[in-house]
């Protein structure tokens, strides 16, 4: 069984992150040498897979409606359009979504490759500015395991 300070800080750390501790392997002194804490339940660790900087900007017609539109170059990675995207300005993420299209020279396409000019639109009529960057990612699900000795 575990000691009484493990179990008051097991408690402490419970209540802060308001999720569950799981700890396992431990020996007859109570020392704890393997944690695995699962922090939120529904988080992801993104797996990137590609990068653009939008280098210019305009808005195109589509029906009654002028929707911004981001001129791109694909730094590195590809553009998916079917995963998800953030975009940043200035270094924070200032919208996380998908997109409503992906064009190159008006076509539409479904992956934009390292090197390669692309128009996107995003679901939602946030504007555009130069010197933003647009994020390609996927949610990865991954636990956390901690290794952990104490030495006491």
């Amino acid at each position: 069984t575990l000691g009484k300070p493990m179990k008051i800080l097991l408690c402490d750390i419970t209540k802060k992150i308001q999720n569950w501790v799981v700890v396992a392997d431990f020996n007859t002194r109570d020392q704890v040498s393997y944690v695995y804490v699962d922090f939120d339940h529904d988080s992801h660790i993104p797996f990137i897979s590609g990068e653009a900087a939008v280098l210019a900007t305009f808005e195109v017609d589509v029906g009654k409606h002028k929707v911004p539109v981001a001129g791109c170059r694909v730094q590195k990675g590809q553009l998916n359009k079917k995963m998800n995207f953030k975009l940043i300005r200035n270094g924070e993420c200032i919208w996380t979504g998908c997109l409503s299209s992906l064009k190159h020279h008006k076509e539409e396409i479904a992956i934009a490759k390292t090197g390669m000019d692309c128009g996107l639109s995003l679901n939602n009529n946030l504007k555009f500015e130069v010197g933003d960057e647009i994020v390609c990612f996927s949610p990865k699900e991954v636990k956390q395991i901690i290794s952990w000795k104490p030495g006491f």
